[in-house]
């Protein structure tokens, strides 16, 4: 429903359809977007209503507006959903000339670095969650960073949207329906922009999967075999600008980049002040620690690593993001007496090799729309260099099983000690 500035998409469940998928349940069957959605083309309306319900949805989608044929065979090729209702006569949408990207933005540092190596008219989209109107904001989630970061992309020129809408609340946990349902700002704002292409601040350990078990090639993503597809049929190509890129590079290229100052990966904290006490942070930190070779002190360093949340992911097996986690505490000195923690996992990590996550991984750009290919890979061999074919045949093997040894097992015993004794203090 299109009322002036504000668009509502309601959902009615029938034959085949899911009111809990995964861990998701279907709470509220309604989401609303305070956005004047009345010129925008109708194959981008139901493709924002696919996202807004997508784990639900059991192979039809039924619409009262009308998409057009081509668009709705592309989701039936791609995504094995019927759309149900079609205009014949709907000519599918095509991008204008002189078109610009659209980034799915969230003022973290993986898209802050998209946004850097992408063209400087790359408009920023930011999905701005508020609470539905017949319920209350809860939770830590803290909006404060993004919209800082939002308002200095702003002064500085870029073209920054902040669309409001109750979306998350969707589903039980709170949460994005879809991966990709925070592109959604971006498709409103499609055809007022004149975007050719999406992006999100996709990175080497998701789109490639080396930040799980073993390594999954690019074109078998979502990105690329099932929604690949459904956006170029709304004129609007993929670019995930840094899907070769790590998140040691993202980190590299968002602190060298200018945005050094407005990058904060926390949504719990305030402005410049993160919450220390997630995971992200304890990453972040660990991370930017291994960059810049100044490291907190140490009690300082176990009591972030010892934060609930870290306690967790650090005595997974394996890790999430693990190459990621093995640079930064292989980086870290215990010469001179240290974090008993980080010794545990030096022990746990210690036969990864993983320098070379600093450069990127240039097969990733094979996969962006030939308009922004040249560019995006001028800027990131500028800023990061490409891997050698030694390096490429690490990645294309990457499997977290060929890092199994004694030395591991008792390091991840001795830092389930230190960590079960903390928690016990």
């Amino acid at each position: 429903m299109l009322t002036g500035e504000r668009a509502t998409f309601a959902y009615e469940l029938q034959g085949g359809d899911r009111e809990v998928a995964g861990r998701a349940t279907f709470l509220n069957r309604d989401f609303r977007i305070e956005e004047d959605l009345g010129a925008t083309h109708p194959d981008l309306l139901v493709l924002i209503a696919y996202l807004g319900a997508a784990p639900w949805i059991g192979g039809v989608l039924e619409c009262n507006v009308a998409a057009s044929p081509s668009f709705a065979r592309a989701v039936e090729e791609a995504l094995s959903t019927h759309i149900v209702t079609v205009d014949p006569d709907q000519a599918p949408r095509e991008a204008p000339e002189n078109a610009r990207p659209g980034l799915a933005y969230s003022g973290g540092a993986d898209c802050s670095a998209a946004l850097a190596v992408l063209p400087a008219e790359t408009g920023a989209y930011f999905l701005d969650r508020i609470p539905r109107e017949d319920g209350e904001w809860k939770g830590l989630y803290s909006k404060a960073a993004a919209h800082h970061a939002c308002e200095e992309l702003t002064r500085r020129g870029y073209l920054v949207r902040r669309v409001s809408t109750d979306l998350e609340f969707m589903r039980q946990p709170v949460g994005f329906p879809d991966d990709l349902s925070n592109v959604i700002p971006a498709l409103c704002c499609a055809d007022r922009d004149g975007l050719d292409a999406v992006g999100w601040g996709a990175i080497l350990e998701s789109t490639y999967r080396i930040g799980s078990k073993k390594f999954r090639d690019y074109d078998a993503s979502p990105f690329v075999r099932t929604y690949g597809p459904v956006f170029e049929a709304v004129g609007l190509g993929v670019v995930n600008a840094v899907a070769g890129v790590s998140e040691v590079g993202t980190a590299v290229i968002s602190h060298g980049s200018g945005f050094g100052d407005v990058v904060q990966s926390c949504m719990r904290g305030d402005v410049g002040k993160p919450c220390l006490k997630c995971w992200k942070c304890t990453r972040k930190v660990m991370l930017d620690s291994s960059l810049n070779g100044v490291w907190p002190a140490p009690d300082m360093l176990d009591e972030l690593c010892g934060n609930r949340e870290a306690k967790m992911r650090l005595t997974e097996d394996p890790i999430k993001h693990e190459g990621v986690v093995a640079f930064s505490v292989n980086r870290y000195d215990q010469s001179s007496g240290g974090s008993e923690i980080m010794g545990a996992l030096q022990d746990k990590l210690a036969t990864y090799d993983v320098e070379f996550l600093q450069r990127h991984y240039s097969p990733a750009l094979d996969f962006m729309p030939p308009r922004y290919r040249d560019g995006v890979m001028e800027q990131l061999n500028d800023l990061l260099g490409p891997m050698t074919d030694e390096e490429e045949e690490v990645i294309r093997n990457w499997n977290v099983a060929d890092h199994q040894s004694a030395r591991r097992e008792r390091g991840q015993e001795r830092l389930r000690q230190i960590l079960s004794s903390e928690e016990q203090h």
